[in-house]
């Protein structure tokens, strides 16, 4: 599973299911074998430019190929949560007391022959929103409603993937010894970005000079796939959707969470 949080405005699709994959990872998923369809390599959410939009994304098979297929048993799952500010939902993680003002979940299934279906689910009104079905592979036009207020794409594409793991290691350390070190005790956010506000420019400015580098201060690389791309024609399976934001958030929410799951369905 992997979460996400990304600033905002703020009939139930009948899937039976069981065994959650509990992890996301990049094949090593025990939940999963011996079928990689329903393995998450990574979750990713982001808004347009303008605001209006909030997108999603779901990663899965890794090293998949062009026969790969997506799973006609399993259901592709990104959970969403509106809470009132980013303090508000961080408290609320630390402690396990999770009130959000609005619950959606969009559940995707295919068929054996790759026909996708969305549901957007309000999980506290128990009302389906909104609906898309059909054939989601083709890379000129994304699939789109009847309203267009969802648009998806689902295929093999190049995994996005990428992390400077020296790097990281490098500006963790710092941050737990540096002149004013970032600990859970003293972590001090600010309201609007989450942001820590009690850390000195001049630290700042170093963990971010670190996070660019590698162990050496040379520019920093990724450590997993050493380039970013394993296949020129695409090693995941994605799932991508733009949804409008009115149908994820409210008016009195500003911060939405987003996480993934892959379930198989009974």
């Amino acid at each position: 599973m992997r979460r996400s949080w990304i600033t905002g405005l703020a009939a139930l699709a009948a899937v039976a299911i069981a065994a959650p994959a509990r992890a996301a990872d990049h094949g090593d998923d025990p939940h999963m074998a011996p079928d990689p369809s329903g393995d998450i390599t990574d979750v990713y959410s982001w808004m347009s430019g303008d605001g209006k939009t909030v997108y999603l994304a779901m990663d899965v098979f890794p090293n998949a190929t062009a026969q790969s297929k997506f799973s006609n048993v399993v259901a592709y799952v990104f959970h969403t949560k509106t809470n009132k500010s980013f303090l508000d939902g961080f408290s609320q993680a630390q402690t396990g007391k999770l009130t959000p003002v609005d619950q959606n979940d969009v559940i995707c299934t295919f068929d054996a022959n790759q026909v996708l279906s969305c549901w957007l689910v309000d999980v506290l009104g128990k009302t389906t929103k909104d609906y898309v079905t059909g054939d989601a592979s083709m890379a000129a036009k994304p699939l789109a409603s009847m309203d267009g207020k969802i648009q998806v794409f689902a295929g093999l594409r190049d995994d996005p993937f990428f992390f400077n793991a020296q790097g990281f290691k490098v500006t963790a350390g710092m941050v737990a010894t540096g002149k004013t070190p970032v600990t859970m005790a003293t972590f001090t956010p600010d309201p609007k970005t989450g942001c820590p506000t009690n850390v000195a420019p001049t630290d700042a400015t170093a963990y971010s000079t670190a996070l660019k580098q590698n162990a050496a201060g040379m520019p920093g690389t990724d450590d997993f796939t050493k380039g970013g791309v394993a296949s020129p024609s695409g090693n995941v399976l994605s799932i991508v959707l733009g949804i409008d934001k009115s149908l994820l958030t409210s008016q009195t929410g500003t911060m939405l969470g987003v996480w993934g799951a892959t379930t198989t369905r009974k």
